[in-house]
Parts: C-alpha cells; structure tokens; sequence
C-alpha cells in the first residue's frame, strides 16, 4: 500500500524594498539622534557660557565708578565786555555828578 502525503512548503522571505526602507529609517534615526545630541550639548555650552559672563558682567559693574568732572573756564571776551560795560557806566555816573 502506498501512502502518498502532501506538503506544503512555504518560504518567508523579507521584502526587499521594505528591508532598504527600514535601514534608511534607521540610519536617518541615527542621524537625528547624533544632531539632537549635538545639538543639547551646544545649547549647555551656551548657557553656561551665559552664566560665566552675566557673573562676569556683575562683578564688572562693581568695580565701574563714575567720575564727572564740571570745568569751568571764564570767556575772556565776556569778561572783556563787562569790564568795559562797567567802565562806560562809572564814566557817565561821573559825568552826572559834574
């Protein structure tokens, strides 16, 4: 007696085009995680960067001191000019009294 079996043989096998697809997803995951980090490490420098130099601006304005000097000079032609106003006035006060 013969005994004729069957079978069925199924072969799994991976799409190629979605296995190209999923290392490019993978590889652009890489890439963004490696920016991001550059990223976050960038923004820290930065800000402790900021910290250094907001400490180093107050201690600056610490030590800042304003010094106003006012000068005062007379203007000679001024003086000049009163000094004869003064003359003409004590000449014609003279002559009034003569």
């Amino acid at each position: 007696q013969e005994v004729i079996t069957e079978e069925e043989v199924i072969k799994v096998q991976n799409d190629p085009q979605l296995e190209s697809e999923y290392r490019v997803l993978l590889d652009r995951k890489q890439k963004e995680t490696d920016n991001r980090k550059q990223l976050e490490d960038e923004l820290q420098f930065l800000q402790e960067k900021l910290k250094r130099l907001e400490k180093e601006k107050s201690m600056a304005e610490e030590k800042i001191s304003i010094k106003e000097v006012l000068k005062v000079e007379k203007d000679v032609t001024f003086e000049r000019e009163v000094e004869n106003l003064r003359r003409q006035f004590e000449d014609e006060k003279a002559k009034r009294r003569s």
